[in-house]
């Protein structure tokens, strides 16, 4: 496997979500995100204009992230499983007007390239014994921005969050399987914003599961101390806030 900075640099999402982030934070993370050559600069929908300006000029795609509103800080030990899940419950309406509304910016700000799209699912339907409702919701979503794609001329790279650390294992071979049938480019671990972080044997049996018709997307706890255990178990992409460490110990070990 090629772990070279350049290779490494292709893999990396550097993501920026904090909500009340001021704009010279945001545009910090995207000119790190342009430094080193990262895939994506992943922020939230109402920070993409911050950074399109910026990015359309380098070889880093916009990356929003959909269905994130209710997601301010990490699960904390005192949080409900109520509380939890209820963060995902957001309408699919919602979500595909996030979707528009990046994509006019994109349009106002003259940016004819890529843009990709994490998508959170409402997974408070698992709790509520509607499994289909989820099935219905992942294939909207990435249906509406195929629909968006042809209709624009403009490349829509999805990806669909498992959420796994929060599903049994019956529940993440169903989630996987929607997403083989929906066609989905990406399956995203997870979100970062719960307890349960990425592992390698997810990713692992995501490789498995997935073969080659949709990507993995390891996120969550993915740092520069762990980030070569990921890409060898098959991770094709890495979300992460510590791009910038995870290439800088790309360089140190170059020979």
């Amino acid at each position: 496997m090629d772990l070279s900075p350049v290779a490494v640099a292709r893999k990396i999402e550097h993501t920026m979500l904090d909500q009340s982030a001021p704009m010279d934070y945001i545009q910090e993370a995207a000119g790190t995100a342009i430094k080193y050559h990262a895939r994506t600069c992943v922020v939230r929908p109402q920070h993409v204009g911050w950074i399109i300006g910026a990015l359309k000029k380098s070889d880093v795609w916009p990356c929003a992230v959909i269905g994130f509103r209710r997601f301010h800080l990490k699960q904390t030990p005192h949080m409900t499983s109520s509380e939890l899940y209820a963060r995902f419950d957001i309408g699919i309406e919602e979500k595909e007007q996030e979707i528009s509304g990046v994509l006019k910016i994109l349009e106002l700000e003259e940016y004819s390239g890529v843009i990709e799209f994490d998508l959170a699912l409402n997974l408070l339907n698992f709790m509520r014994g509607q499994p289909k409702a989820l099935e219905k919701e992942m294939k909207q979503l990435v249906h509406f921005c195929k629909q968006k794609a042809e209709a624009t001329g403009r490349k829509i790279i999805t990806k669909v969050i498992a959420e796994n650390g929060l599903l049994e294992y019956p529940e993440k071979l169903q989630l996987w399987t929607w997403a083989k049938e929906a066609r989905a480019d990406y399956v995203k671990t997870c979100t970062g914003y719960t307890a349960k972080e990425a592992t390698v044997e997810d990713v692992k049996l995501m490789k498995e599961f997935l073969g080659s018709s949709v990507k993995v997307k390891a996120s969550g706890g993915v740092t520069q101390f762990n980030y070569r255990e990921f890409l060898q178990a098959g991770a094709d992409r890495i979300g992460t806030s510590k791009g910038m460490e995870i290439l800088e110990d790309c360089l140190q070990r170059e020979p």
